[in-house]
């Protein structure tokens, strides 16, 4: 078990009494929003009788499904960025257990041993399908049962006529549909990683890019060129981005992202950047010629240019 203070991001011992929301929280989306945005109300209301009460959240370094099925979802965030968004909705701790750990753990011995005893739960917020204990023999209304009547059951969240769901967000991104995405996310989806060197085309002809590989395990969108936006050391700049094969550049089989930066100059080799995914422009195409390329990416240019200029009016 960790213990996380999410003001500070270092490891702390775990306070005495604490409200706690339970769930995966892959991308930390809408849904997962409602039970975070629940514990804060929670937590407020019973401060009033005891100040030093703090809300937290507890999930799982890995997902029991990866571990038990012994393949991998795409993830939505990685465990930084989980960290930083649950920080930035003003939850004071993180609990971040090892299902190898307490994976065989009955419903009960989970809530008496790990929830009351290890993480000094007085009050649970969870989602209505979520699931725990030994063989996920434990449901939202057990818990609320075992925690004597302490917990809330957040019911879904829907957008139009669908549960906003982690699944459902990974097929809108998979298809290209970052908008979509993004709306249920409450946020863009994006990944974090090092600049690598590349071919240098873009150098040569006038539009230098930097070129990152997707870190492993993240939902990866459907190939194609996409207004993003690059955030360099917390500032944030319009781009455009390839993501996929590159079929003018390359012939290998092997996906990357390749950003072009609006208004900045720089060595940015070496430098985990985040590169924020808004709207897919077009699929990847084979050019004839380079002056082909290059006439396409000025006109992606100027799309994008068009996004930022008309989103600041």
């Amino acid at each position: 078990m960790k213990v996380i203070d999410l003001r500070s991001m270092a490891e702390c011992d775990a306070p005495k009494k604490t409200v706690l929301c339970l769930g995966n929280f892959d991308g930390v989306h809408l849904g997962h929003r409602k039970l975070i945005a629940e514990t804060l109300l929670k937590t407020e209301y019973l401060r009033g009788a005891d100040k030093d009460i703090k809300s937290g959240v507890w999930f799982f370094n890995r997902p029991p499904f990866e571990i038990i099925n012994g393949t991998a979802l795409p993830h939505l965030a990685d465990l930084e960025q989980k960290l930083r968004l649950f920080a930035d909705m003003g939850l004071d701790v993180a609990f971040v257990y090892d299902f190898e750990d307490i994976g065989g753990y009955s419903p009960e011995l989970f809530v008496d041993e790990i929830l009351k005893k290890e993480c000094g739960c007085i009050f649970a917020v969870c989602g209505y399908n979520f699931r725990f204990g030994r063989d996920a023999q434990g449901n939202a209304e057990v818990l609320k049962e075992l925690m004597k009547g302490n917990a809330e059951i957040v019911e879904k969240v829907v957008s139009g006529e669908r549960s906003i769901s982690s699944s459902l967000i990974r097929n809108l991104i998979a298809e290209g549909n970052v908008e979509e995405a993004n709306a249920l996310l409450g946020r863009n989806y994006s990944f974090c990683a090092e600049v690598v060197h590349g071919k240098q085309l873009g150098r040569k002809l006038g539009i230098p890019t930097i070129n990152q590989n997707i870190p492993e395990g993240m939902a990866k969108p459907k190939n194609g060129i996409y207004i993003s936006q690059t955030v360099i050391d917390g500032k944030k700049y319009g781009s455009v981005s390839n993501f996929g094969y590159r079929p003018s550049v390359t012939d290998t089989p092997f996906i990357n992202c390749e950003t072009y930066i609006l208004d900045f100059t720089g060595n940015l080799y070496g430098k985990n950047v985040r590169v924020e995914f808004i709207k897919r422009l077009r699929a990847e195409k084979k050019f004839d010629s380079v002056d082909a390329l290059k006439a396409q990416i000025n006109e992606d240019i100027k799309q994008t240019e068009k996004y930022f200029k008309n989103k600041e009016a």
